[in-house]
């Protein structure tokens, strides 16, 4: 069966479709919208660049508007250097949900490092209308922690 839902004048508005029951009324299985992506997704490139120490700063940040109630994927890489033997610690935040935290040791050589990591949120988000926030927060320990590049990739509406 194939239906509209929402306002035609509003943002909720879209056309789904569901597996109708043979023989009867209800309808079963998931919807499948028509209008909208079922998948949304968002992308930044090159977050926060230059020296940091101590305590947990934002790296890099985007946003992604769910239009159905699913849980929020978020996929993010730190390109960091270190002249010394530090540590980076970092994780993801996706609309205060905050996700565990990932950590990486530097051989002290001053190399460029790779940290990757990625977090659903717990909870399902959606349909918000507005802009959902995702962060990656980082911190380093020697004081010469450098983020050469940062990037965070997301998709929305996951069940």
């Amino acid at each position: 069966q194939v239906g509209p839902t929402g306002s035609p004048t509003g943002s909720n508005y879209d056309l789904i479709a569901q597996q109708k029951i043979p023989g009867g009324l209800a309808l079963t299985g998931p919807t499948f919208s028509l209008i909208k992506p079922q998948i949304q997704h968002g992308w930044i490139d090159t977050g926060t660049t230059g020296t940091f120490d101590g305590s947990f700063i934002s790296i890099a940040n985007t946003t992604i508007i769910p239009s159905t109630n699913g849980y929020i994927w978020a996929n993010a890489n730190l390109n960091w250097s270190d002249g010394a033997l530090g540590i980076v610690s970092a994780y993801i935040q996706i609309d205060g949900q905050t996700g565990p935290t990932f950590t990486q040791h530097s051989s002290g050589n001053a190399e460029s490092m790779d940290l990757a990591l990625q977090y659903r949120s717990t909870t399902k988000i959606g349909p918000t209308g507005s802009l959902v926030p995702i962060t990656l927060w980082a911190k380093g320990t020697s004081g010469l922690t450098t983020v050469i590049n940062a990037n965070i990739f997301a998709l929305a509406n996951l069940s």
